[in-house]
């Protein structure tokens, strides 16, 4: 079931989105949580336990904190307390959801399917998650893997649109009809395939579909060693670029781009180690963090694992979750750099040096520096186009910011971690002085990641600002939830240009935080 309606609400699980009429309706996160596992339960009710156990996995919250969501969400559906008209008290019990009806597919987001993104003006691509056609799951890895080199490979030809990994990656299996897929991420053409293994033999298939029509333009089939893998990427891709008649592969010389190539166990343990910076979590950046110091004692003349831990100790830091942020920072820089120095052509490395040069130092103009020689390497490179874009909102350079992460957004537009992209959005709406837009922005980062303290902040700054004092108030207690004891003078330490910085941290005192 991906979306459900109750009275004149609409639900839809995929999209984490609550509408009605056809407009989005605002949600605070943890609300929104609730009201997706209440919707889940059909109509049953669902006890306060079972709301703390999901919604606050592995956290004591007290009770009451229930109450204040159910509160807001009962705000949001426009009834009061003694209405009760969708959400449900039982007492000494828990809640109900009820009305609930199933939407069909073509009634999803108003009665018709969202509009179609606009082709791009040259070949547009995205490649699907490669399915592991063996029985044992632990092999995912390798099929994952195998799809993420194929989709930088093809990034890095400036003549192709190709969709970033993090969208591609929503439609695992089972994956919606080519045709709708294609619709939603406004592409061309579908790339799809199989990896078998059997000891230390591999064989991937890989079938190149032109979505509108179904047909399949290209297909093939690899056999070889797995040590050999990086030799058949290069196959696949040269046999996408040759079937979308494309020149510039001769022009750029596709092969050679891609610098020595790792042994096999180097690249399956940063393949391991970068699934887990996908999932942004305090547990998971920190087993990548350790994955890659496991990669730099497993290979110290190579970048990949000062990559994989500079990004790591970078978004640990940036996401609140380091215990020591000023050590935190100072890996991060150090492994940056040295990642540059070992290959300064990756645009991975270039990327995260951009972060750690812009958003924890405040060195804009290095910072920038990288971006663009991150974007030279690989045009498609949205993670490039968004930190950027972000970096440029802590500058004070909000129009080009803003510019900067609508490539990001259509590169990228399934992206799991969008609630970056929505962050750089509102701190440039609010650099600008728009503050209405920036608390739509703002709310629609939490709804996406509701431990995103940077993204409770602007909600709670931008309502003030706005004179609404309560859920302005409300955005503090949860940021103060996520952080105990930060005030205005310890929040975790983004290098914002510091007439935004002042005023952010102005708009969150009087919205009740603390210095």
């Amino acid at each position: 079931m991906r979306a459900i309606r109750f009275g004149r609400f609409q639900l839809d699980f995929t999209r984490r989105e609550l509408s009605s009429g056809g407009s989005r309706v605002e949600l605070g996160g943890r609300a929104f949580d609730i009201l997706c596992v209440m919707a889940a339960a059909n109509g049953e009710t669902v006890s306060k336990d079972a709301l703390m156990a999901q919604v606050w996995p592995d956290r004591v919250v007290e009770e009451n904190n229930i109450e204040v969501h159910i509160s807001a969400l009962r705000k949001a559906l426009r009834e009061r307390d003694q209405d009760q008209r969708h959400v449900v008290t039982i007492p000494g019990r828990g809640y109900r959801l009820v009305g609930i009806e199933a939407v069909a597919a073509a009634e999803i987001a108003g009665s018709a399917l969202p509009p179609a993104l606009p082709l791009p003006d040259k070949p547009s691509i995205a490649v699907l998650p490669f399915r592991n056609i063996t029985a044992d799951p632990e092999q995912q890895y390798l099929a994952d893997g195998l799809t993420d080199d194929i989709i930088i490979e093809l990034s890095r030809i400036r003549s192709l649109f190709v969709i970033a990994r993090h969208s591609s990656f929503v439609y695992s299996e089972p994956a919606p009809a080519h045709g709708e897929v294609a619709r939603e991420l406004g592409v061309r053409y579908l790339l799809t395939g199989g990896v078998r293994c059997a000891g230390s033999r591999i064989r991937i298939t890989a079938q190149l579909i032109e979505a509108a029509s179904g047909n399949h333009v290209w297909a093939d089939r690899y056999d070889g060693e797995i040590a050999d893998i990086f030799a058949v990427q290069d196959e696949i891709t040269r046999g996408i670029v040759s079937t979308l008649q494309t020149e510039i592969v001769l022009n750029e010389g596709l092969a050679a781009g891609r610098g020595e190539r790792p042994e096999i166990r180097v690249w399956d343990m940063a393949k391991r180690g970068w699934r887990e910076v996908y999932l942004q979590t305090a547990e998971s950046l920190q087993r990548a963090r350790l994955a890659g110091q496991q990669l730099i004692e497993a290979a110290p003349h190579s970048a990949s694992g000062y990559q994989l831990a500079a990004c790591a100790a970078g978004h640990l830091f940036i996401m609140g979750f380091a215990a020591d942020p000023g050590q935190m920072h100072a890996e991060a820089l150090r492994t940056a750099e040295k990642a540059i120095t070992l290959d300064h052509s990756d645009e991975y490395a270039q990327w995260i040096l951009g972060i750690v040069y812009g958003q924890h130092l405040g060195r804009y103009e290095a910072a920038f520096a990288a971006f663009r020689r991150a974007l030279e390497i690989n045009p498609n490179f949205s993670l490039a186009y968004g930190s950027y874009g972000t970096t440029l909102a802590f500058a004070g350079l909000a129009d080009q910011s803003l510019e900067k992460t609508a490539i990001a957004i259509r590169l990228n537009p399934r992206d799991p971690s969008l609630f970056f992209r929505y962050t750089g959005l509102s701190l440039a709406h609010f650099v600008k002085g728009d503050y209405d837009t920036a608390s739509q922005w703002a709310e629609r980062a939490v709804t996406n990641k509701p431990n995103w303290w940077f993204g409770h902040a602007l909600a709670a700054a931008t309502q003030s600002l706005l004179s609404r004092p309560e859920p302005a108030k409300e955005a503090v207690a949860r940021l103060r939830e996520l952080l105990p004891g930060v005030g205005t003078e310890n929040l975790p330490g983004l290098s914002i240009r510091s007439e935004f910085l002042g005023r952010l941290k102005q708009a969150l005192q009087r919205a009740g935080m603390p210095a």
